[in-house]
């Protein structure tokens, strides 16, 4: 783990703050994503007999 942690920190010097960010939008937008599909952000489950 700690071998990974400062792999990790290596990258981080390397990457500028634009691409960061953009790191950051791809990953919530794909969380989003999956949230949506799931039926956690309609307040659904798809196929559910009790959708509330």
């Amino acid at each position: 783990m700690k071998s990974q942690v400062l792999n990790g920190l290596e990258q981080a010097k390397d990457t500028s703050y634009v691409h960061a960010l953009q790191e950051v939008a791809a990953i919530t937008y794909l969380i989003g994503t999956d949230r949506l599909f799931n039926g956690q952000i309609l307040g659904c489950t798809f196929g559910s007999k009790n959708n509330n």
